[in-house]
C-alpha cells in the first residue's frame, strides 16, 4: 500500500507542476508550444521500462535453461519405477520376512534396504584415515548404512570390485566408497583392499546424484547393515499392472506392521520435486517479465501516438511527394523502437553480469551463451515492433489533405 500510494503521489506530481505553470491567457488562446523536455522524459521511461523487461526475460530465459540443464543431469542409477517405502514401526524389524513375502510376488524384480533414501543423505563424517593421508587433511564424508542388493536394486553401477555378499562374512567389516572419494583421498588403483576408516573397501561405486541435483557430489562411503534401516527399496516390472502390484505389496507391509499406515514413494517423483523450487523462480520472473513487457508496451504505444500526432503533417507531405506506406511506417517505426535498442544496449552488460554472479554459486550450472540475450532482445523487438505498427500505419494511410488542414 505505502508503494502504491508513493508511486500515486510521484505519478501525479510532475503532470500537476507541469500543468500549474500555463500560462492562462496563452492557454485559452490555444497558443500552447509543445516542451522539449516532456518528450525527452517520456523516452527516458520507456527506455527504464524497457531495460527491467529485457532483464526479467533474460533472468527468465536463464532459469529455464538451467533447470532443463540440471534435469538433463545424468543421474548415475535408474529411478523408473522404483519404489522407497518407509520403514516405520515393526516394519524394520520384519525386514528379512517382508524381503521372503515379497519374493512370491513375480513383478518384483529386486529388493534392498538403506538408512536413507536416495535423494536425501546425511551423516557427515570427518576424521577418516586412508592410505597416503597427510597429516592434518580432512575429508567431509557421507556415511550411510545398507542391506544387500542395495546397488542392484538401485541401478548403479560398480566401477571396480562387488557389492556386498552374504557369501562373504567379512563384508560386516567392508564398505564401498564412491568416484568421489576415491578422487578426493587419492586412492591409487587397485583401490579394492585399501582399508578406509578401519574398513576394507570391497568396491567402488559411480557417483550418482543426491542431495541437491545442482550442487558437486560428495564423497560417500557405503556400510553393511542387517536391519532396523528405515527405507526399503523395491523395484517392480514396468507394465500396465504396477498399480495391482503395488496393491499386494502394502498388503504384506500391513500384515507385518500393522499399527503404521503404508508410506510409499516413487523416487523419480521425488526427484522431479526438488525442481518445483527453481520453477517457482522461473515462473515468477516469466510472469513479472510479462507484467514489465505489458506496461513497456503501453508506454511506448503512447510514445508512438504522441510523436505520430507531432508528425502527421510531415509523414503527410512525403506521401504527397511520392512515399509509400511502407516508407512512412519505416520511418516512424525507426524512431518508436530506439528506446527499445537503447534499453537493450544497457541491459545486456548489467544482465550478463548479474546472471554470471547468479549462476556461480550453483556448482553444476549451465553456461551463459550469446543465444539467450539475443532471443530476449528478438522477443521485445518483435512486441515492440507490433506496438507501434498500429500507429505507424495508421498514419501512413492516413489522407495528407486532413492532416495538412489542422491547426
Amino acid at each position: 500500500m505505502g508503494i502504491g500510494i508513493l508511486t500515486g503521489i510521484i505519478a501525479g506530481s510532475y503532470p500537476a507542476v507541469f500543468l500549474s505553470r500555463f500560462n492562462t491567457v496563452k492557454v485559452l488562446k490555444g497558443d500552447v508550444s509543445a516542451n522539449k523536455n516532456g518528450g525527452k522524459l517520456r523516452t527516458v521511461l520507456v527506455t527504464f521500462q524497457f531495460i527491467i523487461s529485457i532483464f526479467l526475460i533474460i533472468t527468465t530465459i536463464v532459469i529455464f535453461t538451467e533447470i532443463s540443464y540440471v534435469r538433463d543431469r545424468p543421474i548415475g542409477y535408474d529411478q523408473e519405477n522404483l519404489i522407497d517405502i518407509a520403514a516405520t514401526g515393526e516394519l524394520a524389524g520384519h525386514y528379512n520376512i517382508f524381503k521372503q513375502e515379497l519374493a512370491a510376488i513375480p513383478e518384483v524384480k529386486n529388493k534392498s534396504a538403506g538408512s536413507e533414501n536416495l535423494l536425501q543423505f546425511g551423516g557427515a563424517v570427518t576424521g577418516m584415515d586412508w592410505p597416503g593421508k597427510v597429516p592434518g587433511q580432512e575429508l567431509s564424508v557421507i556415511v550411510t548404512h545398507v542391506q544387500y542388493d542395495w546397488t542392484k536394486t538401485a541401478g548403479l553401477k560398480m566401477i571396480e570390485g562387488r557389492d556386498f555378499s552374504p557369501e562373504f562374512g567379512t563384508d560386516s567389516s567392508a564398505c564401498l566408497i564412491n568416484e568421489t572419494a576415491v578422487q578426493k583421498m587419492g586412492l591409487k588403483s587397485p583401490v579394492v583392499g585399501a582399508v578406509v576408516g578401519g574398513n576394507r573397501v570391497i568396491g567402488v561405486v559411480q557417483n550418482f546424484v543426491f542431495n541437491n541435483p545442482s550442487d558437486v557430489i560428495a564423497p560417500m562411503a557405503v556400510y553393511l547393515q542387517a536391519n532396523n534401516l528405515s527405507h526399503v527399496f523395491i523395484r517392480i516390472v514396468n507394465n500396465n499392472h504396477w498399480r495391482q502390484t503395488l496393491s499386494r505389496i502394502e498388503k504384506i507391509a500391513k500384515k507385518l506392521n500393522p499399527g503404521y499406515p503404508f508410506e510409499y514413494s516413487f523416487t523419480q517423483e521425488g526427484y522431479q520435486q526438488r525442481f518445483k523450487e527453481f520453477s517457482s523462480i522461473g515462473m515468477l520472473a516469466a510472469f513479472f517479465g510479462g507484467i514489465a513487457i505489458f506496461i513497456s508496451c503501453l508506454g511506448l504505444f503512447g510514445l508512438a501516438a504522441y510523436v505520430a500526432e507531432k508528425r502527421s503533417k510531415e509523414m503527410s507531405i512525403r506521401k504527397v511527394l511520392g512515399a509509400g506506406i511502407q516508407q512512412i511506417w519505416l520511418a516512424l517505426s525507426r524512431d518508436f523502437l530506439k528506446p527499445v535498442i537503447v534499453a537493450f544496449l544497457i541491459v545486456v552488460p548489467l544482465s550478463l553480469w548479474s546472471m554470471h554472479t547468479f549462476l556461480a554459486i550453483i556448482p553444476y550450472r549451465v553456461n551463459l551463451s550469446w543465444w539467450m540475450f539475443a532471443l530476449a532482445g528478438f522477443i521485445v523487438l518483435t512486441i515492440a515492433l507490433l506496438t507501434v505498427s498500429y500507429q505507424g500505419i495508421r498514419t501512413a494511410v492516413e489522407k495528407p489533405v486532413t492532416n495538412l488542414h489542422k491547426d
